[in-house]
């Protein structure tokens, strides 16, 4: 896959919304207590591209912890996301 400079500014804006937007999504959802979600993210970036990590922990309806993790990553050689979930018990 090339890259082009409209492809890498395209990858780099969106990166940039999510960094931007994730958290106050986050703050933004009723909770049901202050215990029952938490959203960590992290981003690094250099000359070969940009790596964006987000990880939501939280409770479910059933009472059971679940973990949603998203990498979003864009370099010289194309983007992709990976979402993991998992959830205890």
């Amino acid at each position: 896959m090339t890259s082009t400079p409209r492809r890498l500014a395209l990858v780099g804006l969106a990166a940039s919304g999510l960094l931007v937007s994730a958290p106050a999504a986050a703050q933004a959802a009723p909770a049901a207590s202050a215990d029952d979600s938490r959203t960590t993210t992290w981003i690094s970036a250099d000359a070969r591209g940009a790596l964006l990590h987000v990880r939501k922990t939280y409770v479910g309806r059933d009472g059971r912890v679940r973990v949603k993790h998203s990498i979003y990553q864009a370099g010289p050689d194309g983007s992709f996301v990976r979402h993991l979930r998992a959830t205890t018990g």
